[in-house]
């Protein structure tokens, strides 16, 4: 699978998502702690107007927001939440947030410049994609995700320059793709990913040392293939 842009990722996962119920209130039954969570049902968009018709492709019953505040008392989403084409300089309104069951979709915000607000997140069960946030710097806001259910893709972020902030994600139990980031230097970030269920992309991340790309795929378990790893052409220390 090669992807061309964030539009075809976008389109995708509104394809493949599943369909969530309306917003809830508290937690469950259960003794644990993670019974008292804010659990909020269902899936979640906030996106520019002309994105709607095609999430309501992939989500039915998707909740439009009209600013992220709405949904900064979640602390689990069992559903997917789209963040794309919005105006967002950041994600601090959804910093109570703990884990999202489906997908975490953060795409097309030019002026997004971090994801500081996800720094409680430990885990996302449906796809992890973040591409096309051309001011996005780094990924430190994501230093307590330890694990993406299925798909993780990381790509045409114009400005990212590390992923030092995946350093505590150890699984994804689907593909990995890391494509198209002009600024990434090196996958030092990924040094705690050990499982890859599916296939693996790295490619045409164009100052990105394509030692490191190799001595990434020789320390990581990779379930599927090695699919592509060319265009790297950063100079290696």
């Amino acid at each position: 699978m090669k992807l061309e842009t964030p539009w075809v990722v976008l389109l995708v996962c509104l394809l493949l998502a599943g369909c969530g119920g309306p917003r809830g209130g508290g937690g469950g039954g259960g003794g644990d702690d993670a019974s008292n969570l804010v659990t909020c049902e269902g899936d979640y968009a906030l996106i520019s107007a002309e994105y709607e018709e095609n999430v309501l492709q992939g989500w039915p019953n998707a909740q439009f927001l009209s600013d992220l505040s709405e949904v900064a008392d979640c602390e689990v989403i069992e559903g997917s939440l789209i963040i794309y084409g919005t105006s967002l300089t950041n994600v601090d309104d959804v910093s109570s947030l703990t884990s999202v069951g489906g997908d975490l979709d953060i795409g097309g915000n030019d002026a997004l410049t971090n994801v500081d607000g996800l720094s409680s997140l430990t885990e996302v069960g449906g796809d992890l994609d973040i591409s096309g946030n051309d001011a996005l710097t780094n990924l430190d806001g994501l230093s307590s995700l330890t694990s993406v259910g299925e798909h993780l893709y990381i790509w045409d972020n114009d400005a990212l320059t590390n992923l030092d902030g995946l350093s505590s994600l150890t699984s994804v139990g689907g593909d990995l793709l890391v494509e198209d980031n002009d600024a990434l230097t090196n996958l030092d970030g990924l040094s705690s990913l050990s499982s890859i269920a599916e296939h693996l992309w790295i490619n045409d991340n164009d100052v990105l040392c394509q030692d490191s790309v190799d001595a990434f795929i020789a320390a990581c378990t990779i379930g599927g293939t090695v699919q592509d790893i060319t265009g790297n052409y950063g100079s290696c220390p």
